[in-house]
């Protein structure tokens, strides 16, 4: 049974290479049809049609805009963009506004050292790093702190009750 197995490969392999069609030769080979190595003969080539119409269109241009009137439908066309203008400078002038505000904003703010203050929402903060390679005693005494924020948060809570009482009276 194996035998009969690796009998159908050897077999498409000797087919295979006869199947293969010759190898492809294109114009562009430096070679003609024999192989020789001999260049093909060169081919004039002409300019084409555009050209020749652009050597056409520059004088035709020239002549309409030379003996063209003024109450011409082309100029008349030509001179309705002249509303554009004032568009254009508009936009122009409040992009430069944009960019030189955007600028000085960008200036400001590099300019600005940044502030090593900052504001604890919670005590617990201070103690949210890791509990490992802290040697034995090493905590912060954090009692002090706590009673600053506690002290500093009444008094806000205190201020907005204030406010808000001052609100309900100006309601009645």
């Amino acid at each position: 049974m194996s035998a009969l197995r690796r009998l159908p490969a050897p077999t498409a392999r000797a087919i295979r290479p006869t199947l293969r069609s010759s190898p492809r030769r294109y114009a562009h080979d430096a070679h003609d049809a024999h192989g020789s190595g001999h260049l093909a003969a060169e081919e004039n080539e002409s300019f084409g049609k555009g050209f020749y119409f652009t050597l056409a269109l520059i004088p035709t241009s020239w002549v309409l805009y030379k003996f063209n009137d003024e109450d011409s439908a082309l100029r008349k066309y030509i001179s309705s963009w002249d509303g554009l203008k004032e568009q254009w400078a508009d936009r122009n002038k409040l992009h430069t506004d944009l960019i030189e505000q955007a600028a000085a904003d960008r200036h400001l703010f590099l300019g600005q050292k940044g502030s090593r203050h900052v504001e604890l929402k919670y005590p617990e903060m201070l103690n949210q790093g890791s509990p490992y390679n802290v040697p034995a005693g090493h905590y912060a005494n954090l009692d002090k702190v706590i009673e600053h924020y506690k002290k500093q948060n009444a008094e806000e809570d205190e201020r907005a009750m204030e406010a808000y009482r001052q609100r309900e009276a100006a309601k009645k």
